[in-house]
């Protein structure tokens, strides 16, 4: 699901609780980013999640964009999401 907003993303979040989140530092709408959004996650959202900050900026700026969230495990710049998802799905089978 792709959001506009970070009141959106969280909303998503929410009703589909996914185990996956790929979610970008700026949206479109509104003047929350993704920080917020992980650092809402970080005081409410208690689900197991993999989150993936990702953007065409280096990994060393995702990493200051999102400093002090804890629940930000992942940092990928470029094209790089195809080799993260692939990864996720491996490990959820290998888990089953």
């Amino acid at each position: 699901m792709y959001c506009l907003s970070a009141d959106e993303a969280i909303e998503a979040i929410q009703e589909y609780q996914p185990d996956i989140l790929l979610l970008n530092y700026s949206f479109r709408g509104g003047d929350k980013t993704g920080r917020d959004v992980a650092l809402w996650m970080d005081r409410n959202y208690r689900s197991p999640i993999r989150v993936a900050a990702h953007s065409d900026r280096s990994e060393e700026d995702l990493r200051q964009l999102f400093k002090g969230t804890e629940c930000v495990k992942y940092f990928i710049s470029g094209d790089r999401i195809k080799d993260f998802i692939e990864d996720c799905t491996r490990k959820e089978i290998l888990a089953d």
